[in-house]
């Protein structure tokens, strides 16, 4: 029963990926945006991307893989990670972070990791 799920995720993640082609979104803390955070796609190490003064980020999604986490990194530490893909038995796959949405991220971490 475990394997017909496994796949049955894989095929509705496959089926999917076609349709999304980046990941965006907005990082902040404290209410205003976050600038040079940089946003690492878990799986892919090298895709990478840098928030801007609006703290606005866009990371180019591989043709034949949809990112389950994004990695922020601030002064090369790791502070928090983004959920791509959500699943639930009731309400089925929700993609998160991806183009068309303007999804944010509101960070509460400890003030000497970043200093805005």
């Amino acid at each position: 029963m475990k394997l017909i799920k496994l796949l049955f995720l894989i095929f509705l993640i496959s089926s999917c990926s076609n349709k999304i082609s980046y990941y965006q979104g907005y990082i902040y803390k404290n209410n205003m945006p976050l600038e040079n955070i940089k946003v690492v796609a878990r799986d892919h190490p090298d895709t990478i991307s840098i928030t801007n003064e609006k703290g606005y980020f866009k990371l180019n999604k591989r043709a034949t893989w949809i990112e389950k986490y994004l990695y922020l990194y601030s002064k090369n530490k790791k502070i928090d990670s983004i959920s791509i893909i959500r699943t639930h038995p009731e309400y089925g796959v929700k993609y998160y972070f991806i183009e068309g949405r303007n999804d944010t991220l509101f960070l509460k971490i400890n003030n000497n990791v970043i200093k805005k």
